[in-house]
């Protein structure tokens, strides 16, 4: 009996084959973080919401020991509560579980600057500390000013295409190098700035899985007419790093999601736990939201392997072989395992 095709390989060909998601997992490269010339700091994110007086009632629940090293922030057109500032990623990372103990589930550590801390903080009467120039920004990605493109920002609604173009370049060196919290500094300075394409928010959606910081990434996803695409990303950079409330986050968009993609990265993100129960009822409700998509009945097949269910996994399989042709690379396989199970 061959080996089956392991989920990491399907879910891997899904993601790569599909284009409607513009990130490529395979550019996602572990390496140390590189410090700017502008001081680099560390801060924990701990939420973000759209009102300041939101923002003040989540600071009041925090214990005396925690608020008083955490302050608002205003990013956009949203306040974020963020938690102390500090040049060594893991010196907080340590605090992130203490947020999650009061209820801030998406706490997690996010790389800023001093002028970044600095000049989007909030005073007690709500106001910014101080009008944000272009000049600034030009100084965080550690490049020349031209003194024409020099204008006014007032919270990060303007850039020039100058600035911008050199923001682009940053975040995708970082984005490629996997300097992750880097990238999306930029990503998030981008959005803010009100320029946004396809591949920045998925890749920055991506990101946010990663972390499991669903919050963020549903303010993105909410603004798009068809959010699928950053969902899959987002869900797919959950299970990447194998979190705990993935289920939580994606449920609801699993039910309504028509393609059963959702459906399929849950049943890998269970099977990757060794929960082969709950995988194959995912991959179950992928099949019938659209059995005629062929990554769904790759993972149903599966599913009914791995349950020795050989009769109804060989139909499956059977189909996948009359839809693809001999150069598919997955077609050897899969003939493969259809020769066996015929004898």
């Amino acid at each position: 009996m061959i080996k089956i095709l392991s989920s990491t390989f399907l879910v891997s060909s899904l993601l790569l084959a599909n284009s409607t998601v513009s990130f490529n997992v395979n550019d996602v490269k572990t390496s140390p973080s590189k410090v700017s010339k502008q001081e680099a700091l560390y801060t924990i994110q701990i939420l973000s919401v759209k009102k300041l007086e939101t923002a003040k009632s989540k600071l009041e629940r925090l214990p005396m020991e925690l608020k008083k090293d955490t302050h608002l922030y205003q990013v956009g057109k949203y306040i974020a509560l963020r938690y102390s500032q500090s040049k060594s990623f893991k010196e907080l990372s340590s605090y992130t579980d203490e947020f999650k103990k009061y209820g801030f589930l998406d706490s997690y550590v996010l790389k800023s600057s001093s002028w970044h801390m600095k000049t989007q903080k909030i005073n007690l009467n709500g106001q910014n500390n101080s009008p944000i120039v272009e000049k600034k920004v030009q100084e965080t990605i550690n490049n020349p000013i031209e003194k024409k493109s020099s204008i006014q920002i007032v919270n990060n609604t303007k850039i020039s295409k100058f600035v911008k173009s050199n923001m682009l370049l940053k975040a995708a060196k970082a984005y490629k190098e996997g300097d992750e919290s880097t990238a999306m500094l930029y990503y998030e300075m981008l959005l803010n700035s009100g320029y946004s394409t396809d591949k920045i928010r998925n890749n920055l959606c991506y990101l946010y899985g990663k972390r499991g910081a669903w919050d963020e990434a549903r303010r993105i996803i909410e603004k798009e007419k068809y959010a699928g695409k950053l969902l899959y990303a987002y869900a797919y950079g959950e299970i990447e790093t194998n979190q705990d409330n993935f289920l939580e986050h994606m449920s609801q968009d699993i039910m309504i999601d028509k393609s059963g993609r959702l459906a399929l990265l849950a049943g890998h993100y269970f099977e990757e736990r060794e929960d082969f129960v709950r995988a194959a009822s995912f991959y179950k409700i992928s099949y019938d939201k659209n059995p005629s998509d062929l990554y769904n009945i790759f993972a149903y097949a599966r599913s009914l392997d791995i349950q020795e269910k050989y009769s109804e996994a060989l139909k499956q399989y059977s189909k996948i072989l009359v839809r693809v042709n001999k150069n598919h690379k997955n077609y050897a396989q899969v003939e493969q395992r259809v020769l066996e199970l015929r004898r």
